[in-house]
């Protein structure tokens, strides 16, 4: 329930930016005492205001879903804490570790492939 999540929370991330895509920023933050992310989708200017209010709100509700139909399939996928569709942000539990953008950036290409054989093999 929105009453839940602190005031602070509900006006927007606060925290440590960690990434930001064409799409959203990801800031670290906590929520109820636990380190949390919270992935915000940010506004598209060139949409009209309905449209991308609707876009980016389903988009929230979407990722939530393929997130905990993940973890039910066995997936070790963070775990959704908070999706706010109204704010279009997602609270996401925290872990720990080099993203994948990073491990691509710091390995070889054989250590590439190998991992993504293994994930292959794991879905």
């Amino acid at each position: 329930k929105m009453e839940d999540v602190p005031l602070s929370l509900r006006r927007g991330p606060r925290g440590e930016l960690l990434a930001q895509g064409a799409e959203a920023r990801v800031f670290a933050t906590m929520l109820g005492g636990r380190p949390a992310v919270v992935k915000e989708r940010f506004v598209k200017a060139y949409r009209h205001p309905d449209i991308d209010i609707r876009l980016r709100s389903s988009r929230i509700a979407q990722e939530a879903r393929m997130l905990l139909r993940a973890r039910q399939a066995g997936v070790c996928a963070p775990t959704v804490l908070f999706a706010d569709v109204n704010a279009c942000a997602l609270y996401l539990e925290r872990i720990d570790g080099p993203t994948a953008k990073c491990f691509v950036q710091e390995h070889s290409p054989a250590e590439v492939r190998a991992l993504g054989a293994a994930i292959g093999i794991y879905l």
